[in-house]
């Protein structure tokens, strides 16, 4: 695209910036070769230079490291937000499992403790059955 450099978009902005005024105003073609063969030569030169287009390259796949890095870093804090919501919704499950269990602990704490009392009258109530039967056999 414009943004990526290339000799021909180099080319084309030297010329517009230095020469479009001249070049409209130019009735001779040696006019403006001269100068547009001198930028020729400096951005073919530039482009033809390996260490800065492996500088170019380098820089390129530094960048598109970068950006599979922060893909791979955005995909993780997706799926830890995942996991952390699966997460609250278990403990939300254990909290509602929590209180039940409370309530169902305490009814049957409640149930035993009566019937324990129950269990106790009922004995005492035998002993004295008896004592009253032993009692009366031996008033007879």
């Amino acid at each position: 695209g414009e943004d990526t450099p290339c000799l021909m978009n180099d080319f084309k902005k030297e010329f517009t910036t230095n020469f479009e005024p001249q070049f409209q105003a130019a009735r001779l073609e040696d006019e403006l070769f001269k100068p547009a063969n001198r930028i020729l030569r400096t951005l073919a030169s530039k482009y033809s230079n390996v260490q800065s287009l492996d500088k170019i390259r380098q820089l390129q796949a530094r960048v598109e490291d970068v950006q599979m890095i922060m893909h791979e870093n955005l995909s993780k804090a997706v799926d830890r937000g995942e996991r952390l919501d699966a997460v609250e919704g278990k403990t939300d499950n254990l909290a509602i499992s929590s209180d039940l269990f409370h309530q169902r602990a305490t009814k049957t704490r409640r149930f035993m403790q009566c019937r324990y009392y129950k269990m106790i009258a009922l004995v005492v109530f035998i002993i004295i059955a008896i004592i009253l039967f032993i009692v009366l056999i031996v008033e007879m």
